[in-house]
């Protein structure tokens, strides 16, 4: 099960894809999450559908510049259409748009109603985005900017969801129009992989495990967007304000000789030791308790045997200096309600959100009065509308 998409955001093309691959039986496999660690024994009585989660592959692939593909359903007939891809070399010496349909008109054959693909075709020409198989398009009104969307994968439904509770902003007019999407899309992203560690909504019905994000650059090749860093910080209401917790989670996500690399730290209070709570007008919060945990996953086409990537580097520290900063506050409401709010920074290389020290984190003066502005703004504009947990981004 899938959840694929591609769309084009201020005329920019965007490719979305999951991560986790599926498959259908009681047995399952166990298999360490990126953002949830290992959820078998408790997925086994909560899984919604007669599937579990069975690996971790890259479900985005860049073709070569021209072109960047996403596949949704059983993972051979995908690599199938990718090897051809690859392959074929006509499509990587002079390629052009009715030589792609040509080759995609081939694989529309295939009879499974669950095979479907989406992609970016560009070129001096043309920049087309579009989808074959069991893909579909969907109109999504209230999100401004967005056009084109198709969407792919039996879990698709919550990408046009996402899409439809999101309001993208950016103001930065120094900044190239393709760093512009992809740093609205991070914001869409947060909202997905927060599906995954909050609820394990995803998890339950066979996708998510993380997600990837393709585009083009300032040159017009395709590429895929790494260097992200996503903050989940749980924080309470109380009559003076709110306070946030210790228990946040910081996950990078970046790519390595060709491999999706994810690295989770899971930070929390030990006994007697650290802040239980922060107080929203503290600039010094740190938590304690560090757990760390890396992930890499490689490409559809590659095999874990085949893996060659320096693993010692998933045990150490990584650099949270990221060029894309997306915050996760979830705010739990004296009603015992939860308000969710989402938002995105580009951050210089060199100043990091957050500053680690003998195993502590402190939030960064900058980032601490951003998440203080933004969610005083918003527990201002939302004291009561908020969504039962299990129904929030």
């Amino acid at each position: 099960m899938t959840a694929i998409a591609v769309f084009q955001i201020d005329t920019v093309p965007v490719i979305v894809g999951d991560v986790l691959f599926s498959t259908e039986g009681e047995d399952g496999y166990s298999i360490i999450l990126p953002g949830s660690g290992d959820k078998s024994d408790e997925l086994a009585h909560r899984r919604r559908f007669n599937c579990h989660p069975a690996e971790l592959k890259q479900k985005v692939t860049v073709i070569n510049d021209n072109l960047i593909v996403a596949c949704s359903g059983p993972q051979d007939k995908a690599v199938d259409l990718i090897n051809y891809l690859l392959e074929d070399e006509i499509l990587n010496t002079n390629p052009t748009y009715d030589h792609l349909k040509e080759i995609l008109d081939i694989f529309e054959c295939v009879d499974d109603n669950n095979y479907g693909y989406v992609y970016i075709y560009i070129d001096e020409e043309v920049c087309v985005t579009a989808g074959g198989g069991a893909s579909r398009a969907v109109e999504v009104p209230s999100c401004e900017g967005l056009e084109g969307l198709v969407v792919s994968g039996s879990g698709s439904d919550a990408i046009v969801e996402a899409l439809t509770n999101i309001e993208f902003t950016f103001n930065d007019d120094n900044v190239s129009d393709g760093r512009k999407a992809a740093f609205k899309v991070n914001q869409l992203l947060t909202r997905l992989w927060t599906l995954d560690i909050t609820n394990q909504k995803s998890i339950e019905e066979g996708f998510g495990g993380g997600y990837e994000i393709g585009t083009i650059d300032e040159n017009k090749v395709t590429m895929k967007i790494g260097d992200i860093l996503f903050i989940d910080i749980e924080a309470q209401t109380h009559p003076e304000g709110y306070c946030l917790g210790v228990n946040s989670r910081f996950t990078k996500t970046d790519y390595q000789d060709g491999n999706f690399i994810v690295r989770v730290m899971q930070m929390g209070k030990k006994d007697g030791a650290g802040k239980a709570l922060a107080s929203y007008d503290e600039s010094d919060l740190y938590v304690s308790n560090m757990q760390l945990r890396g992930t890499i996953i490689p490409p559809i086409t590659m095999d874990f045997t085949d893996l060659v990537i320096d693993t010692d580097k998933l045990e150490t520290l990584p650099d949270f200096n990221a060029g894309y900063s997306n915050v996760h506050l979830r705010v739990i409401a004296d009603n015992g309600r939860h308000l969710s709010l989402v938002f995105s920074e580009i951050r210089p290389l060199r100043n990091g959100p957050v500053e680690f020290k003998n195993n502590e984190v402190f939030f960064t003066p900058a980032l601490w009065r951003s998440i203080n502005e933004k969610a005083r703004e918003f527990l201002a504009n939302n004291p009561s509308e908020s969504t039962p947990e299990n129904e929030h981004y």
